[in-house]
């Protein structure tokens, strides 16, 4: 099933809702314009019943396994090989950034890694509606199991590459119990809570400003052992070629 949601809003309410507020100011858009879309589309409006029972969330359809994927499928993206995958539980890493300087693409690259090594992963992402300004958040959990919940009490580690992250996640209350990461570590021109969870990193001079992400998950990923080399490779080989080239610079200063 499907549906259609239509928002209109009369007055501002802040830049969540610019786009509403052109549509409805500038683009002509009213309730009359769309209560007409549905009759020239040949569309019904109504309430839409069905007597059909749904499965609870977690008793649903399971994805298929290896096993059942049919080949032609497998070849559209990355085949898993399980003698990858070294990790025996569920684990999270959560990365806090700058917009613009590929937190989330740091973590989606490690998920399809994981997946590579037959590994399961989620990604969720955060920004502001701000594109391109402001923080950047990216919660990679990878587990041996299937992740029916990701929210997790307490991530595994805490990765802060710069200022706008460091806020955003002091806000929400990531820095301290009871929410603390188990271990934090910081860019080593960030101001950093102290304690014995609390590590430092010349991570942006290290890696550079867009690299820091990725290098410092590939570094933490390695020396926890969570997958084979071989997973990384897989994973960067879907990439660009522009993109390619780079992720192997960063691995270069990994080892």
């Amino acid at each position: 099933s499907a549906a259609t949601v239509w928002v209109l809003c009369s007055r501002g309410m802040g830049s969540k809702v610019a786009g509403t507020l052109r549509a409805t100011m500038k683009g002509g858009v009213t309730g009359k314009t769309l209560r007409a879309l549905p009759q020239e589309r040949g569309l019904s409006m109504g309430i839409s019943r069905s007597e059909r029972q749904r499965p609870a969330f977690l008793s649903g359809p399971r994805p298929v396994g290896a096993e059942q994927t049919p080949t032609g499928l497998k070849s559209e993206g990355i085949i898993p090989e399980p003698s990858w995958g070294r990790l025996d539980h569920t684990a999270q890493i959560i990365l806090a950034g700058r917009a613009g300087e590929r937190v989330q693409s740091a973590a989606l690259l490690a998920a399809a890694a994981a997946c590579a090594a037959g590994l399961q992963a989620v990604v969720r992402t955060d920004n502001p509606v701000t594109q391109g300004t402001g923080f950047s958040l990216a919660e990679l959990t990878v587990s041996p199991q299937a992740i029916d919940c990701i929210a997790l009490p307490n991530p595994d580690l805490l990765i802060v590459l710069a200022p706008e992250g460091a806020r955003e996640v002091e806000a929400r209350g990531l820095l301290r119990p009871p929410g603390a990461a188990r271990r934090m570590l910081f860019d080593a021109e960030l101001a950093a809570p102290s304690g014995p969870a609390v590590e430092r990193s010349d991570l942006r001079k290290r890696f550079g400003a867009k690299s820091a992400a990725l290098g410092a998950l590939v570094a933490e990923i390695d020396r926890a052992g969570w997958w084979d080399q071989k997973a990384w490779e897989a994973a960067v080989g879907r990439l660009p070629s522009a993109r390619q080239a780079e992720a192997a610079g960063v691995f270069e200063k990994t080892r």
